[in-house]
């Protein structure tokens, strides 16, 4: 929804990444401050949610956030509505004035975090019945000076159920009030830090989350956290019974921490999302983790995330080992997997009969690894895959050719990786002739092949009859002149168009869905 050009008003679609997956379009999301009156008078009424930004590059500057402002604002709404706040990039000059501004709003007895006022404000005629639900500061300048009060104000706000802080820099005493202030969140659900906080800071988050029982999701990238803050970590959230979502990516994982992953995802019938991406893990880790699930398999994991780190084709061989009856992304990414590893997962495909996404990418997956892949594709093992990534491995012209048989019998196919495999004229050839039995495919990625300018210009005039596909990349392949893309056949006498008005669509298409340069 957009204000009226009339207005000087905010879109709704501005609204910050973590607004937008986890209030817009959940709820009806009305924003305050700078939104045009227009926009304000429309939905107010009946608005579930409320967001306060102050960010740059949105319209309003963090000098508009004032107290005066967020309270005339709030007045408008009623007492159920759900108040967020999202601070964007801004400097430690403007930190502490609008944290003093959120607090004086939504503490329960008015005080002041500015270092300038020597005396708090006066009490309010009226106490305002709204609760911050949602808390987002990205990018703040300052460190534990501007936040430590904030943070012990926000110990009072009891009803939070989101808070995100990343890019932001907290010592010892900022861990401690952080953690104080978590553990009086008795409703939060979501919680994202990107905060460096170390194994001493895994701990004392742990401590915290044991009362946060309502908790679904929690995100620690780059939080340098090692062994011993995992383990304890992990060991925490087994309290947490409705927690279906957990991001660990840039941390660093060790044995003990593997374990205590793998007992929680053995016994937590409600994690969705592990994504353990960077974390050093390793085969002998990997093998740790897995131990339990061989016993107890996840019922209810449907991503795991596995890219960049260091296992190989054993680490695959223990993964195919076990039957995972609801997964639906399995992303081996920048793994030494090898043509073993890729064999093995290819005869255990049938165990992972709800897969949809395969990320085998930078694999180290050569054409024996791809023939094997593809024949159990034909056998109908993978029927549900919606996404095959095997980009930058080693195809050549022997896989290029096996995966083109198999193609057709991934009924709902719609994207397929494959640049940087050596893929020359004739394995693009082999692909080009199968991809009108391929219905539903809308993205072929081939960038930094081997194909030459017949082989593609071959592909264009497939294209003219594949009108689901939308993108095929053929960037930094063997060609440099693009004439002939202009010379596709003509088509204005077909039968869509026979008395020849106007060119043929199908053609149009052709042009349009290649990316050349």
């Amino acid at each position: 929804m957009e204000a009226n050009k009339e207005t000087d008003g905010c879109r709704l679609k501005d609204l910050p990444g973590f607004l937008i997956g986890q209030v817009w379009p959940r709820e009806r999301v009305v924003m305050g401050l700078k939104v045009s009156k227009w926009l304000r008078e429309e939905i107010h009424a009946n608005a579930e949610a409320v967001l306060f930004s102050a960010a740059k590059g949105l319209g309003h500057s963090p000098d508009a956030f004032e107290t005066s402002d967020i309270r005339s604002d709030l007045n408008k709404f009623s007492s159920s509505t759900k108040v967020y706040v999202s601070v964007d990039n801004v400097t430690a000059f403007k930190v502490s004035k609008i944290l003093d501004a959120i607090v004086k709003t939504f503490s329960p007895e008015p005080q002041s975090i500015l270092p300038i006022c020597s005396s708090p404000p006066p009490k309010p005629e009226s106490t305002l019945g709204h609760c911050l639900a949602g808390l987002c500061m990205d990018r703040l300048g300052g460190g534990d000076g501007e936040i430590l009060p904030f943070l012990t104000a926000l110990q009072h706000c009891s009803a939070m159920e989101e808070v995100a802080i990343r890019e932001f820099w907290i010592g010892d005493d900022g861990r401690e009030y952080l953690a104080k202030a978590i553990a009086s969140f008795r409703e939060l659900k979501c919680l994202d830090l990107q905060l460096y906080l170390g194994d001493e800071g895994a701990e004392q988050l742990a401590q915290a989350l044991v009362s946060c029982t309502a908790l679904q999701q929690l995100t620690l990238q780059h939080n340098h956290i090692q062994d011993r803050g995992l383990e304890v970590l992990f060991g925490a959230l087994g309290n947490c019974r409705r927690l279906h979502h957990v991001d660990l990516q840039h941390n660093m994982l060790g044995l003990s921490g593997a374990v205590a992953i793998g007992t929680l995802l053995a016994h937590c019938s409600h994690l969705q999302l592990l994504d353990l991406s960077h974390t050093k893990l390793d085969d002998e880790l990997a093998s740790a983790l897995l131990l339990n699930l061989q016993l107890d398999a996840p019922r209810s994991l449907q991503h795991f995330r596995l890219r960049c780190n260091n296992f190989t084709s054993a680490t695959v061989a223990e993964l195919a080992a076990i039957t995972w009856p609801a997964l639906q992304t399995l992303d081996l990414e920048e793994n030494q997997v090898g043509d073993e590893g890729a064999t093995v997962l290819a005869s255990a495909l049938h165990r992972f009969s709800a897969l949809r996404t395969l990320s085998l990418g930078r694999g180290g997956v050569g054409e024996n690894g791809t023939v094997a892949l593809s024949e159990a594709l034909r056998r109908g093992d993978g029927r549900a895959l919606t996404e095959l990534n095997l980009g930058w491995n080693m195809l050549q012209l022997g896989g290029a050719e096996a995966l083109a048989q198999a193609l057709p019998c991934c009924p709902l196919l719609s994207t397929l990786k494959l640049s940087s495999n050596q893929i020359t004229g004739e394995g693009l050839t082999a692909i080009t002739a199968v991809l009108p039995q391929c219905q539903a495919l809308v993205k072929l990625d081939l960038r930094s092949n081997a194909i030459s300018q017949d082989a593609a210009a071959a592909l264009a005039h497939a294209m003219a009859e594949c009108e689901g596909v939308m993108h095929v990349d053929l960037r930094w392949n063997r060609f440099t002149d693009t004439r002939w893309l202009k010379a596709l056949p003509d088509l204005s006498h077909s039968p869509y168009n026979p008395d020849g008005s106007e060119s043929d669509p199908r053609q149009a298409h052709a042009r349009s869905v290649l990316r050349l340069h």
